[in-house]
């Protein structure tokens, strides 16, 4: 695992921690670098859960059922150990689709803040999560209209959005808003890298522009982890699992 830091004017003083893409992994190196660097609050951009995908057919949702405990058993254990290094708060993902309405309150129970397209105040902070419109089915639009509202507060607006082509690729096109910092992951850096690109990523195709990095618009800025696990048969190739810290300064 590769531990990635950036330091960003903000006129605040806060280490911030982005995780992205675990998977239902229970994370223990993960913590461990939590527990050494300490950051003041822990930010979860998707994709805590891992998806069961026979139960999407045709684009759509055929069940929501109960994902958690035995079925996703290191999901709770991780958001314990995050919480009792910091903070938490959390955005939903694409695969967090099937999580029922009891498994949310159990994420919850946690003591994790989960923002379901909605935002809360932290002081001079602002966080938003913007849910993955793989969350309502396959291809769907996320829901960005509470966006307008979230722009206008005053302070450090930083929003926690998984899919980093929400950016400029497809709507809402969070590139051209008043957002200072966007967080995102779901590229897995391009899954295998060669001369500092990646290959592929879901939603972007070959040669994916958004796999990792800091991306600058006229507005604000967008940081992409390459995400803390695998979801598919091929291997990550020079492309380290990434935990990345912000330094507000």
């Amino acid at each position: 695992m590769k531990e990635t830091f950036y330091r960003i004017d903000a006129g605040m003083e806060m280490r911030l921690a982005l995780i992205t893409d675990i998977h239902n992994r229970r994370g223990l190196e993960v913590i461990r670098s939590l527990k050494d660097r300490r950051p003041d609050m822990i930010l979860l951009a998707g994709d805590l859960v891992q998806r069961r995908r026979s139960e999407i057919r045709n684009g759509e949702i055929i069940n929501r059922n109960v994902a958690l405990g035995e079925k996703q058993e290191n999901v709770l254990p991780f958001l314990r150990d995050c919480r009792a290094v910091a903070p938490v708060f959390m955005s939903l993902g694409n695969h967090e689709w099937m999580l029922s309405g009891r498994d949310l309150e159990d994420l919850k129970e946690t003591g994790a803040v989960i923002l379901d397209n909605e935002y809360v105040r932290k002081g001079e902070l602002v966080l938003g999560g913007l849910t993955s419109g793989g969350f309502y089915g396959y291809k769907k639009k996320p829901r960005s209209e509470w966006l307008g509202a979230f722009e206008k507060e005053p302070g450090l607006r930083l929003l926690l959005c998984h899919d980093p082509e929400y950016w400029a690729l497809k709507p809402p096109f969070l590139r051209e808003r008043n957002i200072d910092l966007v967080l995102s992951g779901h590229a897995h850096g391009g899954q295998i890298r060669i001369f500092g690109h990646g290959l592929f990523s879901p939603d972007q195709g070959l040669i994916p522009k958004y796999t990792d990095g800091m991306f600058t618009g006229p507005n604000g800025r967008m940081i992409v982890s390459r995400g803390l696990s695998n979801t598919i048969p091929v291997p990550r190739l020079g492309n380290p699992t990434e935990l990345i810290y912000i330094d507000l300064v």
